[in-house]
């Protein structure tokens, strides 16, 4: 049974206590209520596992003897109908995408449900209603997730599924930020991406070590990977960090304003767009001032259609006086 006002629980592989949120429920009396792997130590486990046997069936399976959880067939044929319904070929699992894991316990809680009444107890490994001579006699092993393990050796060479987690998950962040990028910027996103992860490796050793003493070797060593990764960025042009501040509201109408001036012509805001049409006047006066003198020259003619400016009445007064 589970510790009445526990809030914590100890992960066996991490060596530490985790608030229970970050553990998965468990029926099996040796758990305490929990299973004694937190969530990441579980995905990893299984990821393990997927990358050893290259099946999802056989992983699973061994995933649930190592965590301490039965194996029902039924569960994991939900787990992997829903796979196949939502067409997951990219095993996003490998990538913390999409967690089995944590689908195959919900399914599993789900046919707990279903034989409530029936006596039957879900409780331990032991409780596994597949033989493991029959999981053993798979011979077909699952082509999407061994193709996806090859994909990852091919881009970024044969790595412990920590390592290429944290390389995929750095590639998306950069192919978000940069959209569609050529194959030529691709390979060189990738040497950054191994780049970092080397200086993260050098710095967790670093933690680990008594009092965080570092050897002239670590320091020389994380000074060469900090100037390539510069090197790199400056190279991609991913160092020019220019803060995009959201405009005013000042701004955004003077945008708009401008952008009307551009597209439309100034009798756009008059109802008598006929008479605002020459709203500056250009057309009158070509037509007055350069089509109609031409026009008398070439023709003869004798087309004076300009009405002389009116007289000030000023101007009479003065004159009259």
């Amino acid at each position: 049974m589970a510790l009445k006002h526990k809030k914590e629980n100890y992960c066996i592989k991490q060596e530490r206590t985790f608030l229970l949120e970050e553990f998965y429920k468990s029926d099996n009396p040796l758990h305490n209520g929990y299973i004694p792997f937190c969530k990441v130590c579980c995905s990893e486990i299984l990821h393990d596992y997927l990358v050893k046997t290259e099946s999802l069936e056989k992983g699973i399976y061994f995933a649930c003897a190592e965590l301490g959880i039965p194996f029902i067939d039924k569960a994991f044929t939900m787990l992997k109908d829903e796979t196949i319904t939502r067409k997951i070929v990219n095993h996003p699992v490998i990538r913390s995408r999409y967690d089995y894991i944590e689908k195959y316990l919900f399914y599993l809680d789900k046919v707990k449900k279903e034989n409530i009444n029936t006596g039957i107890e879900f409780k331990t490994f032991i409780n596994t209603d597949v033989g493991f001579e029959s999981i053993f006699a798979l011979g077909s092993k699952d082509i999407e997730v061994k193709e996806f393990i090859i994909e990852l050796k091919q881009s970024w060479g044969n790595r412990t599924m920590p390592q290429y987690d944290f390389l995929e998950e750095e590639m998306d962040r950069y192919l978000k930020d940069l959209g569609k990028v050529p194959h030529a910027q691709k390979v060189l996103l990738r040497r950054l991406c191994i780049r970092q992860l080397e200086l993260r490796e050098i710095q967790e050793e670093d933690r680990k070590s008594p009092k965080h003493s570092i050897g002239k070797d670590e320091k020389d060593k994380t000074i060469i990977v900090e100037a390539s990764i510069v090197k790199l960025m400056t190279t991609l042009k991913l160092n020019n960090f220019i803060e995009k501040k959201e405009l005013t509201e000042f701004e955004k109408t003077l945008e708009n304003q401008i952008a009307i001036v551009e597209t439309k012509k100034p009798s756009f805001y008059f109802k008598d767009l006929e008479k605002y049409a020459d709203f500056m006047g250009i057309e009158k006066y070509w037509k007055d001032h350069v089509i109609r003198p031409l026009r008398n020259i070439l023709t003869g003619s004798k087309e004076y259609n300009i009405l002389p400016e009116k007289k000030t009445p000023s101007k009479t007064k003065s004159k009259k006086e």
